[in-house]
């Protein structure tokens, strides 16, 4: 856990200017299948090093790999990445996972104190931010892919543009960012210039969470209209921008093997999620405050794809029925944190969900055929993510389930 300061405290966030960057390398790594290796050496890639990469399975035979995507601005000083993410990526089941990291989260930077998790990269390059994620996090990092910020106009540009429902009316200007957004809403076919303005847009009433989250349309959209068959003709060119663009220490073979998996993939299915945090100034410092519980769940959940954490609290009297929801739940997929006693008496079945979870809330709700509840009792575990409340009803309720 972080220490906390008592010169903390809340506050709104401040503007920053914010890059989306790390959507390319979903584009640029599915642009290289089918390149080989004889290409990508006369391209500048080390042929031996690809030579050797190339009589060994793809990621060492690993099924499960974790990838951490790097945007920085430019290599001119300050040199702070603009933005984080680590993919997940399982092989043998087809999962996929994007974690956003936001750039302001406040933790400890290994040998530099605490600061903003951006600032890693300055401090140390690749490596530290390598190593900042896996001490602060808990989470291996098997590879590594660093971009600059030309790539994402010059890839939507490469493909002949890219097919974006504009969710709002975005208009923005900032003429010291050579910055010009004049978007209209609805389906739109935008050149990189436009993307780029579309994904940086962030003046919306909840600030960076609608900002995140058509970002994280955006993958989606990109990684569907990359892999269409239409765009292998621009082939050459994406490797192009590619290889000026990235620098990895993924070899051909891994390349060739996250292209076959981008196709077969269905991109829709891609589980997003952000780190949560709570802004707040230290010094006159706008900063993200980690909230370690969820970020917990949130690592549990998005990169390990383990099941939702729920715990079951019955009425006193009712212990068979609490085992029971348990054991239904077990078979739903949940996993179960406790059974216990609630403190007081509940007279009404209901379901709790703590964090970003309701759509497994609403499942389990289906599932008891029970209402949603506001507010959790005082004895609920802070590590779960839903509460089930199983109340004097149950019997009925159960009843009316095995009718229908």
């Amino acid at each position: 856990m972080e220490r906390r300061f008592p010169e903390v405290r809340p506050v709104a966030p401040r503007r920053r200017r914010r890059w989306l960057i790390a959507i390319l390398p979903l584009a640029l790594v599915a642009a290289v299948v089918g390149a080989g290796a004889g290409y990508l050496a006369l391209m500048g890639r080390d042929p031996v090093r690809d030579a050797h990469a190339l009589l060994n399975p793809p990621f060492g035979g690993k099924e499960k790999v974790n990838i951490l995507l790097i945007g920085v601005d430019s290599e001119r000083d300050p040199r702070r990445s603009d933005t984080l993410l680590l993919g997940a990526l399982d092989l043998s089941t087809h999962y996929a996972a994007m974690l956003s990291v936001p750039r302001d989260l406040r933790v400890e930077i290994p040998g530099h104190g605490m600061q903003k998790i951006n600032s890693a990269y300055a401090l140390g390059g690749v490596d530290l931010v390598k190593q900042t994620m896996i001490e602060r996090f808990g989470v291996p990092v098997d590879y590594t892919v660093k971009i600059t910020i030309p790539a994402l106009v010059q890839v939507v540009d490469a493909m002949g543009g890219i097919d974006v429902n504009v969710d709002r009316r975005m208009v923005y200007r900032d003429h010291s960012q050579h910055l010009d957004i004049n978007l209209k809403p609805g389906p739109q076919h935008l050149n990189g210039y436009q993307a780029m303005g579309y994904v940086r847009f962030r003046h919306d009433t909840l600030g960076d969470l609608t900002r995140i989250q058509r970002q994280q349309n955006f993958v989606r959209q990109l990684a569907t209209q990359v892999t269409a068959p239409n765009q292998w003709r621009h082939l050459p060119k994406l490797i192009d921008i590619a290889l000026k663009n990235v620098d990895t220490d993924l070899t051909v073979k891994d390349l060739m093997e996250l292209g076959q998996f981008a196709r077969s993939a269905d991109p829709g299915s891609i589980k997003t999620a952000t780190l949560p945090g709570t802004p707040l100034d230290v010094h006159g410092i706008s900063y993200l405050d980690p909230d370690w519980t969820a970020i917990a769940s949130t690592v549990r959940q998005v990169l390990y794809h383990e099941g939702v954490l729920v715990e079951v609290l019955h009425t006193p009297g009712l212990q068979l029925a609490g085992r029971q929801v348990a054991r239904d739940l077990e078979a739903d997929g949940f996993r179960i944190a406790r059974v216990a006693e609630a403190p007081q008496a509940i007279e009404r079945t209901a379901v709790i969900c703590h964090r970003d979870q309701s759509d497994d809330a609403n499942r389990i709700r289906r599932l008891l055929q029970c209402d949603t509840a506001a507010a959790p009792p005082t004895a609920t575990r802070a590590d779960t993510d839903i509460t089930v409340l199983v109340g004097s009803d149950y019997s009925r309720l159960r009843g009316q389930h095995k009718r229908s």
